[in-house]
């Protein structure tokens, strides 16, 4: 099928690869496949339509170092909404693959907002990078742990939270998604040894973020809703330096522990 000059404009291509700084394990962070996938997404629709929500399904680990293609292209664009489609391949296998929603202001009467949330005293110390230790892309971003347990302390309790914000540079949407995904799935603090958890379907959805600002700390808030035969299905929240909610996410998880 031929394409005319006008369904051609609808589509970008990138190609490229990771750097292993952002490694997590074998594949890349899934924050920073997601977040190129918005960058070349963002290029194809009205800077006047904000990001609405990302759905991302990882099929694939994204290898670091390895050529990587990014393809984008506009499923459907009317009035107010414009939905945008990228797929991430390698080898010519898909790795990933990410439907965004842009949107333009509705006129209503109807106005809902998340209250505010009661932040806790900013205490304790980031946690630090460690070579071989923790994930290899923590080494960008400073994390404060506030509740829940540490992954593999074999606690009762599913849920994990705390202070968060970039090291390097971020900005926009871009730092929103590599936030969120910054934390580990809150079903690691109750294994009591060795586990593995990996993103199957990512589902995020962003506030108005004009008045966030990477520099600043964030807060993050997360919970296994149900788990079961090695899937996990998990919700949270960020929540900027007042508390207000600037995203909120829901993943399923698979996961594996070490029999013992």
């Amino acid at each position: 099928m031929r394409l005319s000059a006008t369904d051609a404009a609808r589509s970008a291509v990138s190609a490229g690869s990771f750097p292993q700084s952002w490694a997590q394990g074998r594949a890349t962070f899934g924050g920073a496949v997601a977040a190129t996938a918005h960058r070349l997404c963002r290029t194809l629709v009205d800077p006047q339509r904000r990001a609405l929500t990302l759905d991302c399904a990882f099929l694939g680990p994204v290898v670091p170092e390895e050529a990587a293609r990014l393809e984008a292209r506009v499923l459907r664009e009317g009035k107010y909404l414009t939905t945008v489609e990228a797929t991430m391949s390698q080898g010519g296998q898909v790795c990933a693959r990410t439907l965004l929603s842009f949107g333009l202001p509705r006129a209503s009467d109807i106005s809902i907002a998340p209250p505010p949330r009661t932040l806790p005293p900013r205490t304790g110390e980031p946690i630090p990078h460690l070579e071989g230790l923790t994930p290899t892309f923590l080494q960008h971003f400073e994390l404060t742990w506030m509740e829940g347990g540490y992954p593999y302390s074999g606690v009762k309790e599913a849920v994990i939270g705390g202070y968060c914000r970039h090291r390097t540079a971020a900005s926009g949407v871009e730092a929103v998604i590599g936030l969120v995904d910054a934390w580990p799935g809150p079903m690691l603090p109750l294994m009591d040894g060795p586990g593995i958890a990996s993103s199957v379907r990512w589902a995020l959805h962003f506030s108005d973020l004009s008045t966030f600002h990477a520099s600043e700390p964030t807060y993050f808030d997360s919970r296994v809703v149900m788990a079961s035969d090695g899937y996990a299905t998990t919700t949270g929240h960020l929540y900027d330096h007042h508390g207000k909610a600037l995203a909120w996410t829901e993943q399923l998880v698979a996961f594996f522990t070490a029999k013992k």
